[in-house]
């Protein structure tokens, strides 16, 4: 079975960029979430705030896309051989 690089990527994509987003907004409206967010601070543009959930969601998703279709190039790599 193989995976689609492209579809597995916008399934990581955009799951990865709305879990930073909704991240962003949970701590921006709760207060409690700078310090909590620092993990996102690789991506440049960044903060806790609400033109900082779209910035997070951008680079989310890129990284999420990305991860996503190399996994599946990875898979549909190694299964070609055991197949």
């Amino acid at each position: 079975m193989r995976i689609d690089g492209i579809r597995f990527g916008l399934a990581g994509g955009l799951t990865l960029g709305f879990g930073v987003a909704l991240a962003t907004f949970i701590s921006y409206y709760s207060g409690h979430g700078v310090d909590a967010l620092t993990l996102f601070t690789f991506y440049p543009g960044y903060e806790v705030s609400i033109l900082g959930a779209g910035t997070g969601f951008l680079w989310g998703f890129l990284d999420g896309f990305f991860a996503g279709a190399f996994f599946a190039w990875i898979y549909n790599h190694i299964h070609r051989y055991h197949e």
